[in-house]
């Protein structure tokens, strides 16, 4: 049964999915809390404010109970080991582990893990990467980076605004003074995940001296979660950008073994069970019932 949020509980949203990522403390704290805040329907932040504390229920036309729907997950379906692949499971939940979270996937058997990091502060809502050693030498590093949320869409790079591209400009200064150099991303076939399509891009690091990596690079929306309010509208995608990146100059990767790779990826039982738990949190209700 959903209730409507009182003050306590919205100062609890301060420990938002990207609060919860990167709780150290700075700016870049408070503008992730902040994101999630602002998720909040007016009308819901409204009502608890002029209810001063009463959490008291609502529905429809306010005739009767209205419920927060649990989160909804993608990418589950069965997942299966490819022919000279081994599992690369998703690191989500212990403060102890690090690498990229959410999601269980195959690597090929021949490249060799060479380091792992994370950011945030552990759980669920983390950041992470492996670095790999491919077979001719070539170090390739795959980033899992957990996406903030604005006006119901990806931000942007500040996190203040919605997400636009994936382009990017490089300004260098030299004996011809001020140069700026735009470095785009080419748009792919997109792959096929689990019966999902998501949208591949590429950039080639030939575009610029300035640019130290090729990159293959993809958003992938993983579940459906609340943001706070009852209605069918209060509920937002929930996303993560990934990205390989390698130097060039060392090796190629080639764009079919990219795609097979991502073809494994499936959301981790414990992703699932660390979102619905955050969600709890955040809306103030036992999805259990």
């Amino acid at each position: 049964m959903r209730r409507l949020l009182g003050p306590r509980t919205l100062a609890a949203l301060c420990a938002s999915a990207r609060a919860l990522a990167a709780c150290g403390g700075g700016a870049s704290d408070t503008d992730r809390a902040q994101d999630a805040l602002d998720d909040i329907p007016a009308e819901a932040r409204e009502a608890a404010e002029a209810a001063d504390g009463d959490t008291g229920d609502i529905g429809e036309g306010g005739s009767g109970p209205a419920e927060v729907r649990p989160p909804e997950f993608m990418l589950t379906g069965p997942q299966e080991a490819p022919a000279d692949m081994v599992l690369d499971p998703a690191s989500c939940v212990s403060p102890d582990e690090s690498g990229p979270p959410f999601f269980d996937h195959f690597v090929p058997a021949d490249w060799i893990r060479r380091g792992a990091g994370s950011s945030g502060s552990g759980g669920v809502t983390m950041s992470g990467d492996h670095r790999y050693e491919l077979p001719d030498g070539t170090s390739l590093t795959l980033d899992v980076e957990t996406e903030s949320y604005v006006e119901g869409k990806p931000a942007g790079p500040d996190l203040r605004t919605p997400w636009e591209t994936w382009d990017f400009d490089i300004t260098e200064f030299g004996d011809a003074g001020e140069v700026t150099t735009r470095i785009t991303y080419e748009e792919l076939d997109p792959v096929e995940i689990d019966g999902e399509s998501f949208d591949l891009y590429f950039l080639d690091q030939a575009q610029s001296d300035l640019v130290s990596a090729s990159e293959y690079k993809l958003r992938i929306t993983f579940a459906e979660v609340p943001t706070g309010g009852v209605a069918p509208q209060d509920r937002r995608p929930e996303s993560a950008e990934v990205t390989f990146a390698w130097d060039a100059e060392d090796g190629d990767v080639p764009e079919e073994q990219v795609r097979e790779l991502l073809s494994t990826f499936r959301l981790a039982e414990c992703a699932q069970e660390g979102l619905v738990e955050l969600y709890e949190t955040l809306t103030g209700t036992d999805f259990s019932d």
